[in-house]
């Protein structure tokens, strides 16, 4: 499944380099293993962490970032998602 997903993601993001070893992720918030894309180049993350959120959903600029869109623009139940955390931690 790794080389299925390698070369599926290789054909949507236009590159070569997501080789089946590279597709490893934890997820954001964990300590554990990270996709390259989110440890080496994704801005979400260190954007995030420098103004000491959990997640891009406590950002009051979250509906007009443009790193975030890039990310997620077409994507709206992650969109949906991040609303849906933001209005459950401000209960």
């Amino acid at each position: 499944m790794r080389e299925e997903v390698s070369r599926k993601w290789c054909e949507i993001f236009h590159t070569d380099i997501i080789t089946p070893d590279k597709i490893n992720c934890t997820g954001c918030r964990g300590n554990g293993v990270k996709y390259f894309f989110c440890s080496e180049m994704c801005e979400i993350k260190p954007c995030v962490t420098r103004k000491g959120y959990e997640s891009c959903a406590e950002c009051a600029e979250m509906d007009s970032c443009a790193k975030l869109a890039a990310e997620i623009g077409n994507n709206e139940e992650a969109k949906d998602n991040l609303k849906r955390i933001n209005e459950t931690s401000a209960e």
